[in-house]
């Protein structure tokens, strides 16, 4: 069974290692947090990773998990460029299954919120489900 503190931790390393560089890429700025679980501070920009499900049967394993972009002050525009930076971050670094995406625009704050549902399993065999 995957641990999932170790898989969110995981996943946030890679996200924290190589994200920044991929953002640059785009004409994007960095985030000034990367955590596992939700933003703490409504006026810096976070990345989140957290868990939302995990399922198991006896041909595969699946973990859903969310990565959760706050932007405050980002223009809708800008609002893209971090959705298809991260998307083609999450695809080309894991077997995703599925990926969805969802933004909200809050306009008393500013702030525009992005969320990505990941879907990733890995095949089981006979030996390792018990």
């Amino acid at each position: 069974m995957i641990n999932v503190k170790d898989y969110l931790t995981l996943k946030l390393s890679g996200l924290t290692a190589s994200l920044p560089a991929v953002l640059a890429e785009n004409g994007i700025g960095d985030f000034d947090k990367y955590t596992i679980g939700y933003p703490t501070d409504q006026d810096k920009t976070f990345c989140c990773v957290r868990f939302a499900e995990g399922t198991r049967t006896p041909e595969k394993e699946s973990i859903v998990f969310t990565v959760h972009l706050q932007l405050p002050g980002v223009s809708e525009t800008d609002a893209y460029k971090y959705i298809d930076a991260v998307k083609r971050h999450i695809t080309g670094s894991d077997i995703c299954e599925n990926i969805t995406v969802a933004m909200t625009d809050n306009f008393r704050s500013s702030t525009v919120e992005i969320f990505f549902e990941v879907t990733v399993s890995h095949p089981l065999t006979s030996c390792n489900y018990l």
